[in-house]
């Protein structure tokens, strides 16, 4: 995945497989091409803190997140996490817990 710009879903190593390459786009492009945001949901297995740290601006345009946080692979708590997005106008509740300590947690607008 090294500069690739995108990442695969596929295993490129499974026998027989070509891979699928999907173009990254920040969120501040895809809002470009949206008039109204409304909901935002990030499950990206880890990138959520990224998300919110680089582009806050594009995340205080929805009024609804749905987001799944996954502290394992971030290195960063679920706490610090929602404090940053509560930072930006909204009020967060715990969904529940996944596997492998993920927790699913809903946003609302202030």
């Amino acid at each position: 995945m090294r500069d690739s710009g995108g990442f695969s879903t596929v295993s490129s190593t499974s026998p027989g497989n070509e891979g699928c390459w999907v173009p990254a786009v920040s969120l501040e492009s895809l809002l470009s091409e949206v008039r109204s945001p409304y909901l935002l949901k990030v499950d990206c297995e880890g990138c959520e803190a990224d998300l919110v740290s680089r582009e806050p601006h594009a995340v205080e345009a929805f009024k609804y997140i749905i987001l799944k946080s996954h502290p394992h692979v971030t290195g960063i708590p679920h706490e610090r996490l929602i404090s940053s997005i509560e930072g930006l106008g909204f009020t967060c509740r715990r969904l529940g817990v996944t596997v492998s300590d993920a927790t699913t947690f809903y946003c609302t607008k202030r």
